[in-house]
């Protein structure tokens, strides 16, 4: 079995980890529910992003006025923005029960790959340090259990409801800094910004895949 591309994060962001190692271990088997959880991971990373920079939102904003915020926007860049959307769309069209295939989850544990690798090296503040390189998780090997209809069917109950606890718990937060009059952290915001552009710099973000998934998103 591969080693996960998304262990550098487990140290420091383990629910992001936890999250993302889940889609890989089921990506062939249970595309649906990788979806979902890959909306998760979406969740948890721009909240985390939200929180540190006390970024502004209103206590009614869900993850897509989140995602739609100019000093959201303005700190992440076009490229991140692109990949969260397509993380979002998919993982809540798959919540509601559209049919996703195998080679989209693939596809969109990629995108999450590439948004862990920014996300990464935008919290080091160094773009040259080492990082895994990508490998598109293996075909279960012989031996090994491949969830059944009703253990697929509990498994995405189970991701759907993470999703409305993670939601619940982003707007308790939201509601949170509200309450304590946090201004924004003009200075960190600045700094991050400037560790955000240096890192996307240094990624090929493959856009052509990620316009590619919204073109998938709008079939459903």
């Amino acid at each position: 079995m591969n080693p996960s591309n998304f262990e550098p994060l487990k140290a420091c962001w383990p629910q992001l980890y936890q999250h993302a190692a889940f889609a890989e271990q089921y990506a062939h088997t249970d595309p649906h529910t990788v979806a979902v959880k890959l909306r998760c991971f979406a969740e948890v990373l721009v909240g985390i992003i939200y929180r540190e920079l006390r970024l502004p939102s209103e206590l009614t904003d869900g993850f897509f006025e989140k995602l739609k915020s100019p000093y959201f926007q303005d700190a992440v860049g076009e490229s991140v923005c692109q990949k969260l959307h397509a993380l979002r769309i998919l993982g809540n069209k798959a919540a509601h029960g559209c049919s996703i295939d195998a080679q989209t989850s693939l596809s969109l544990i990629e995108e999450a790959y590439l948004l862990a690798l920014w996300f990464y090296k935008t919290y080091s503040g160094d773009v040259l340090e080492p990082y895994p390189a990508y490998i598109p998780p293996a075909k279960a090997s012989e031996g090994v259990a491949v969830p059944d209809t009703d253990t697929k069917a509990e498994m995405h109950a189970a991701a759907k409801e993470e999703l409305s606890r993670l939601e619940a718990s982003e707007k308790a937060a939201q509601a949170e800094i509200a309450n304590l009059s946090q201004a924004l952290d003009e200075a960190a915001l600045v700094s991050f910004k400037h560790a955000s552009t240096n890192a996307s710099r240094a990624i090929d973000f493959s856009p052509s895949n990620t316009r590619r998934q919204g073109k998938i998103a709008n079939v459903f």
